[in-house]
C-alpha cells in the first residue's frame, strides 16, 4: 500500500509523540504539511549547524527523501506527492513511511568530498489521540542523532501548518 512499508522494523531509535488533531479536516492539513515539508527537504541544502550544534562549521548537508509503497521507496517528487494526495483524498493515512538520507560532503562547492551518509526510515502513525512519530538509523556514522532529527523534521513540518493550533507542539520523546 503506498505510504506503508511492510518491513519497518520494530525497534527504533527514537520516538515522539504529538496530540492528534481533533477533526479529519485538520488531520489532513498535517499530513499535507509532512508531504509539503519532505518535497522541500529534497531540493534544500543545509550547513551542518543548521540541524545539529557541530563543529564543522564547513559541513554541507542534503537530505534524499523516499515514501514508502509497501516493499519498496519512491524518490519524494512533485509527482509521488501528486499521487499520495490523491490517495489520501480517498482514504486518509494510518500511517507513512519515510526513507532519508542524509548526505554529507565538505570542500567547495565545486569540489565537495562526500563522507559517510546517515540512513534512516521513520513512519508517521496517526491514531485518535495521537500522531507517533518513530524513527530507525539503519546505518552509517551518526553525525545527526535521533533525537535531532526528530527536532528538525518538527520544526520543517511547522513551517508549513498555516493553522497555528495545528503545530506539532510539546513533542513527548520516548
Amino acid at each position: 500500500m503506498k505510504g506503508c512499508y511492510s518491513s519497518f522494523p520494530q525497534e527504533v531509535h527514537g520516538v515522539a509523540q504529538y496530540p492528534q488533531p481533533k477533526s479529519d479536516a485538520d488531520r489532513t492539513k498535517v499530513q499535507q504539511a509532512i508531504l509539503s515539508a519532505l518535497l522541500k527537504l529534497n531540493h534544500q541544502n543545509f550547513t551542518l549547524p543548521h540541524i545539529v550544534f557541530a563543529s564543522r562549521r564547513d559541513c554541507r548537508v542534503q537530505f534524499e527523501i523516499g515514501v514508502a509503497d509497501d516493499t519498496v521507496f519512491n524518490f519524494l517528487d512533485r509527482e509521488e506527492a501528486n499521487l499520495l494526495h490523491a490517495q489520501y483524498l480517498k482514504q486518509m493515512f494510518d500511517c507513512l513511511d519515510f526513507f532519508c538520507c542524509v548526505k554529507y560532503h565538505i570542500g567547495t562547492r565545486q569540489r565537495p568530498t562526500p563522507l559517510k551518509f546517515d540512513y534512516f526510515m521513520f513512519r508517521f502513525t496517526f491514531t485518535k489521540r495521537l500522531i507517533t512519530l518513530s524513527l530507525f538509523h539503519e546505518r552509517g556514522p551518526r553525525r545527526v542523532s535521533s533525537e535531532e532529527l526528530i527536532k528538525f523534521l518538527t520544526e520543517r513540518i511547522n513551517l508549513k501548518i498555516e493553522d497555528h493550533q495545528l503545530l506539532l507542539q510539546n513533542p513527548t520523546t520516548v
